[in-house]
């Protein structure tokens, strides 16, 4: 028993609080009331969670000095930019009277791989498209201070375009939970997380403001359901534009980076179901409208092929089916376009028990009939 006791102490002092509670808690149940260890035990387990709430306190703090020291170096630079360019609208050469030496141009910062210049600031890639990884600067974390820690990463980064509130956390991953039991929970977890990734950065990567969690907006963050929806927005805007060379580009960009369903290793989360087949209907789409454009632009073989990926997806998108009857129509494969029928019609027997629809048949129907008057 002093020897498990010690070690729940050891556990507390290197921050493991969610291990040390779990180490107490099986203590607490082997232990009888009137045993010597019960009072200590009892003890002791108040007493962590002051300690884990006063190492928040203590890493909310360095986060706010990291925030005033970022908003320091933002607004000096302000400054010296205001300078640089009131000294050369007087014409007077920086370094000049009315531009003291020390005053220098704000260097631009830069995105990690950009050329000509050095990257100031801290890179994190964050992968949610399929199973969820982070690399910073390149390198990999693999090991996690528990499965919530690296859950709670996965929240804040989804919705890494606002704060997120406490309470907001606390329902979502500890529903049931007293208060003070989610809170203590949630504390101890993202302790786990902040150790973990500052471990890797030596930077402080979540803030804690206004009662809000959110990734340290000073750090460069690229997260590739970001990257997805932005390409996906380009695609379409040069699409409208007739630029189809260059919306064939960004759709493949954004399949490239479709790696697969959002969260795909996650199998205990819910609160991400809904946005995950939005963003697979929209992998679907991106496959789909590029066939197309494939097509209109004389290249029915790359068609073909966007069309057979939509279908190792879904093999029921019957809006896939038919772009893959056009391809072999447009290849002059006319025994193809009435085997793809069929291929559409038993699919659908037999994950649904339903027939094509009319608009499936129609085109089959257009396509047979132009063989057949040609």
């Amino acid at each position: 028993m002093n020897r498990r006791l010690a070690r729940a102490i050891e556990l507390i002092y290197t921050g493991q609080f969610d291990r040390a509670e779990s180490l107490l808690q099986d203590l607490a149940t082997s232990v009888s009331p009137g045993d010597d260890w019960a009072p200590t035990v009892k003890a002791v387990r108040p007493l962590m969670w002051d300690a884990a709430e006063h190492r928040r306190l203590a890493d909310e703090l360095d986060a706010a000095a990291q925030r005033h020291r970022v908003a320091e170096r933002e607004l000096c630079e302000a400054i010296e930019g205001a300078l640089a360019r009131g000294a050369r609208a007087n014409g007077s050469p920086v370094g000049s009277a009315s531009n003291p030496p020390h005053v220098r141009e704000p260097t631009p910062r830069q995105p990690a791989g950009a050329s000509g210049g050095v990257r100031t600031t801290l890179r994190l890639e964050v992968r949610m498209l399929g199973a969820f990884e982070i690399a910073i600067e390149g390198r990999h974390i693999t090991r996690w201070g528990s499965l919530k820690a690296r859950a709670l990463l996965q929240y804040l980064a989804f919705h890494s375009d606002r704060p997120v509130r406490r309470d907001l956390l606390m329902d979502a991953f500890w529903p049931g939970h007293t208060y003070g039991s989610a809170r203590n929970n949630l504390n101890v977890s993202l302790y786990n997380l902040r150790r973990t990734l500052q471990n890797r950065s030596g930077s402080q990567c979540i803030l804690y403001a206004d009662g809000c969690y959110l990734l340290n907006p000073g750090l460069l963050w690229w997260i590739d359901r970001t990257e997805f929806l932005a390409a996906l927005d380009r695609a379409r805007a040069l699409s409208r534009a007739d630029l189809g060379q260059e919306a064939i580009a960004e759709y493949e960009q954004a399949i490239t980076l479709y790696r697969g369903p959002l969260f795909e290793d996650d199998t205990a989360s819910e609160w991400h179901l809904s946005e995950q087949r939005h963003l697979d209907d929209l992998y679907m789409e991106a496959l789909e409208r590029l066939g197309e454009l494939r097509l209109e632009l004389g290249d029915p073989t790359a068609a073909r092929q966007a069309a057979q990926r939509a279908l190792a997806n879904d093999p029921c998108r019957e809006s896939a089916h038919r772009l893959l009857m056009r391809c072999y129509a447009e290849e002059q494969q006319h025994h193809l376009v009435s085997r793809q029928l069929q291929i559409c019609v038993s699919a659908l027997r037999r994950q649904f028990g339903i027939t094509p629809a009319p608009e499936t048949v129609q085109v089959f129907e257009a396509l047979t009939t132009r063989v057949t008057v040609s």
